[in-house]
């Protein structure tokens, strides 16, 4: 008799966790030709009208994935559950779900909807395939889950590996910065400009590096904290442990928990966001976030980063955490 197992698809998110016997990992990549034939070949599959829009056959997986990743998804039985770590495409996702045999299987998106599908093009081509096959996806935001019909599902980080980071870093309390903001522009670059100045104005000190692929218009005080390269997730830990408190700005249409909110949780930092439904949460508390643009305890952010830390809720924490979330979210209840 078979035993029912679970195997998640994903990146290297789940690098660090050692499987048991009843969840396997199967790390997902594209495949990279190095045949310039079969790399013209998959190049003209992508483009065609009609790859957008009937299943694809069984080669057409194993040139995007290439045959190690499909025999090892070719291991699930009809008994199984498959769960897809933030894999947003479409095309992708039916690629891998034609080659499974079990129906139960769903997508979790690790980002808003908003930030995944920015024309309105894009955003009905999901919606409509979503649909059509009747794909069950799951998310972290509210706002996702109740007007796209998805599954909601606890924010989610990774406990071990940010301690891992941790361990080996000293922080000495007289170095530290008041705040800290490392993300990805994302059209943003006004809001966060207005928030630095507002930190120079109280005096405060502050660390920001801002990631951007492509032409930023900025004020030239901020042009120094743009970078063409992605910080690292180690060097961005170390440079949130050394600082007060961590800076969130979110992206327009996203009301879900983010991981900037799970990091300042396990670090025990301050948080300074402008996500008012925060409020709301179980995580909030007045002496530990601040909310931008709204009527807060303190009267400053200077005044709100020297009153007393609140120590956080283990239970909280350990809520979000991968080890224990995969269980409670994945392992146990049915997909369909």
């Amino acid at each position: 008799m078979h035993n029912k197992k679970t195997y998640v698809i994903g990146k290297s998110f789940f690098n660090g966790i050692i499987e048991r016997g009843d969840i396997i990992f199967i790390h997902y990549r594209k495949h990279k030709y190095r045949n310039p034939l079969k790399k013209l070949l998959w190049y003209f599959i992508r483009t065609c009208r009609f790859y957008s829009n009937v299943d694809t056959c069984h080669w057409g997986a194993e040139l995007l994935f290439g045959k190690t990743f499909i025999d090892k998804i070719g291991e699930v039985t009809s008994s199984d559950k498959v769960f897809i770590w933030d894999i947003p495409s479409i095309k992708t996702n039916t690629l891998i779900r034609q080659e499974l045999p079990t129906k139960e299987v769903m997508t979790f998106l690790w980002n808003p909807v908003c930030s995944l599908y920015q024309s309105k093009f894009s955003l009905w081509k999901f919606l409509h395939y979503k649909k059509k096959r009747n794909y069950i996806y799951s998310t972290f935001d509210e706002y996702d889950a109740k007007h796209y019909n998805m599954k909601l599902l606890p924010q989610v980080f990774d406990l071990r590996y940010i301690a891992k980071i941790a361990s080996t870093v000293n922080a000495n309390e007289d170095t530290l910065v008041d705040v800290a903001f490392l993300a990805e522009e994302k059209g943003r670059m006004n809001t966060i400009h207005n928030i630095y100045v507002t930190l120079c104005q109280e005096g405060l000190t502050s660390f920001f590096y801002i990631y951007h692929n492509k032409r930023v218009s900025c004020p030239p005080v901020m042009e120094r904290f743009l970078y063409e390269e992605r910080i690292s997730y180690e060097d961005y830990i170390t440079h949130v442990i050394h600082s007060r408190a961590i800076l969130e700005i979110m992206q327009e249409g996203q009301v879900g928990m983010t991981l900037r909110s799970l990091e300042a949780l396990v670090l025990n930092k301050k948080l300074i966001t402008n996500n008012i439904n925060i409020v709301n949460d179980e995580l909030y508390h007045p002496n530990n976030v601040y909310i931008l643009g709204y009527d807060n305890k303190y009267s400053s952010i200077k005044e709100f980063l020297n009153a007393p830390f609140t120590e956080w809720d283990e239970e909280l924490i350990k809520k979000h955490d991968i080890h224990f979330w995969l269980y409670e979210n994945i392992i146990s209840p049915r997909f369909v």
